[in-house]
């Protein structure tokens, strides 16, 4: 394993030797196998932040002179021009980049470009995780909400749930029976609301192999209600955008660690990688394929541990346990944690609502029914930016009927969590309900 290891990291820092970040921090006149472990230890783990801070040195030579004639500061953040699933493709001189977008704990729109050849990667290992639920399964026989070429998708806001568009939705499930579905908890739990509410019987027994979900976290009473609607077993592929997939759910409950073009480490609040099996980090990325945008020691913030598991699945990778958010980021009064919630809300905002002038927010919970949003942005007193805050909040969270919202502009200093890792949400009232 260190051996195989050690050769995926010397091929890596090889082809990333011209970049113009790297070159300088690593020591490429005596790298070599031999040493090549020690270089990856020393090299400091990159947050998004980071990465922000060294975005004109971090993409590679190769990218910036294939698409020299775009303005790269748009391509990067101006985000009106990306698609409904989050990414843009730019055509350079000799090649096509695809730019994929995601957020951070603070819920601003991050760029990660990638080629083609990444994407094949990423998308054909997930494939073979699916395939193991069922050899039949393929792109084609899908239901993908989380894919901008849904036919069925194409006229659909899939995050507004209007009865009609939901009814065409769960009537073409009817009729065309797929094999197997992507989405988040909150999508599977709406339509099977919509279902149950109207009595409707749409899948039997078997007809799903499965239903995958991303990596959100799903309360008991939606995951049983789930799973009384789709007869199927739920799949957990736990990943990002920046490297699509981290850790895929076996048939057995367990999450292999993808060991295929990723290397996955766990840290401890200094950064400093943890060897131990059961011992709680936060996790780590080194992404084998991605020469472009280098993602190297790269921080996402998720707090797991690792597990040595001998599985009847046969997969021997290591298997990871997500561990639950902090106290401190729970939404007192409401069954939510509020890092999660409003990380989707400035999502939506950002990405569909074009407001794109703040600079910083924060959601503090300074009372049992009280917020103060802390933004720093161009347009103060933004009454449009307030209503759409709170509606996009109502739209996940009924309970925020009950609660006063306060919002306060001007710079401040964004709180951090326990690893140093700059939050969206902080509760101060520190109360375990």
């Amino acid at each position: 394993m260190k051996v195989d290891l050690n050769y995926k990291l010397l091929k890596l820092f090889r082809k990333i030797q011209d970049n113009r970040y790297y070159s300088q921090v690593i020591n490429y006149d005596s790298l070599s196998i031999d040493n090549v472990y020690d270089t990856y230890l020393k090299l400091p783990v990159m947050g998004k932040s980071r990465v922000f801070d060294n975005i004109y040195a971090y993409l590679s030579l190769e990218f910036y002179d294939d698409c020299r004639e775009y303005d790269l500061k748009k391509v990067f953040f101006d985000v009106e021009s990306i698609s409904r699933n989050h990414d843009k493709v730019i055509q350079g001189i000799k090649q096509e980049w695809i730019i994929e977008f995601t957020t951070g704990s603070t819920g601003k729109p991050f760029p990660t470009v990638k080629t083609k050849a990444d994407k094949v990667i990423e998308s054909a290992y997930l494939l073979r995780q699916r395939k193991k639920y069922d050899h039949s399964i393929t792109l084609e026989n899908g239901f993908k909400f989380l894919h901008s070429y849904q036919p069925e998708l194409l006229d659909i806001d899939i995050w507004k749930f209007n009865d009609s568009d939901m009814e065409k939705i769960v009537n073409g499930w009817i009729e065309n029976k797929p094999k197997w579905m992507l989405a988040t908890p909150k999508i599977y739990s709406k339509y099977a609301s919509y279902i149950n509410d109207r009595s409707i019987e749409v899948f039997n027994d078997n007809d799903l192999a499965f239903i995958e979900y991303t990596s959100q976290g799903i309360l008991k009473e939606e995951e049983e209600l789930i799973q009384k609607t789709y007869k199927c077993k739920m799949v957990n592929s736990f990943g990002a955008r920046e490297c699509w997939n981290i850790a895929y759910e076996c048939k057995y409950g367990n999450l292999h660690l993808n060991n295929n073009y990723l290397h996955v480490d766990l840290v401890d609040m200094d950064n400093n990688i943890i060897n131990e099996y059961e011992k709680e980090g936060n996790i780590i990325v080194t992404h084998f394929s991605n020469t472009t945008m280098p993602l190297i020691k790269y921080k996402f913030g998720d707090i797991a541990k690792k597990k040595k598991v001998i599985c009847k699945c046969g997969n021997e990778s290591d298997v990871i346990e997500i561990c639950k958010e902090r106290d401190s980021s729970k939404l007192i009064n409401t069954p939510y944690y509020g890092t999660s919630i409003f990380r989707r809300v400035m999502r939506g905002i950002y990405f569909h609502d074009y407001i794109a002038d703040i600079k910083n927010i924060c959601v503090v919970q300074d009372g049992g029914y009280h917020l103060s949003v802390y933004v720093d942005k161009a347009i103060e007193n933004d009454i449009y930016f307030e209503r759409r805050f709170y509606e996009r909040t109502k739209s996940i969270v009924d309970e925020i009927d009950k609660f006063t919202i306060t919002f306060i502009y001007g710079s401040f200093f964004m709180p951090e969590t326990a690893n140093c890792k700059e939050t969206i949400f902080k509760n101060m009232l520190h109360i375990t309900p």
